[in-house]
């Protein structure tokens, strides 16, 4: 199964995919697209490279943190290299946003919790006292 649309969509190749007039209001069209490019990439079950690039570009890129955190989530889920997921956990563990940063010490806790204590030691100071107490947590366990 080819991802052609959804990578371009991700890399900002093809944002103009549009649906029924009236459905979704023209303003959210661009997130929903990039938010469905993410899911159809997370159904497949698996990535190509491409696909891959695309989504660590959206987790660093994206002004959405829904899209961001949906990005981190889906290669946390279908990658098969732990250096893949290792990667996107440390792009996202920077993230100014508390849900994309949650999401991140939640999904290496999963992985490895060596790996959720580094990133807990970055997220220690959040502003987000949800996040940082969550680090601290982690931490202390």
């Amino acid at each position: 199964m080819s991802f052609e649309r959804e990578i371009d969509t991700l890399m900002g190749f093809d944002i103009s995919i549009s649906g029924a007039k009236g459905v979704v209001p023209a303003y959210l069209e661009s997130h929903y697209n990039r938010l469905g490019a993410v899911e159809n990439i997370r159904e497949s079950g698996h990535a190509s490279e491409f696909a891959l690039a695309a989504l660590i570009r959206t987790i660093v890129l994206d002004e959405d943190e829904e899209i961001r955190e949906a990005a981190l989530s889906t290669i946390c889920e279908i990658s098969e290299s732990d250096q893949e997921k290792r990667l996107a956990l440390y792009l996202a563990c920077a993230d100014a946003h508390e849900r994309v940063v949650t999401t991140a010490l939640e999904q290496a806790v999963a992985i490895d919790i060596s790996l959720a204590k580094m990133i807990a030691e970055r997220a220690v100071n959040h502003p987000d006292i949800l996040v940082s107490s969550y680090a601290n947590q982690l931490l202390k366990d």
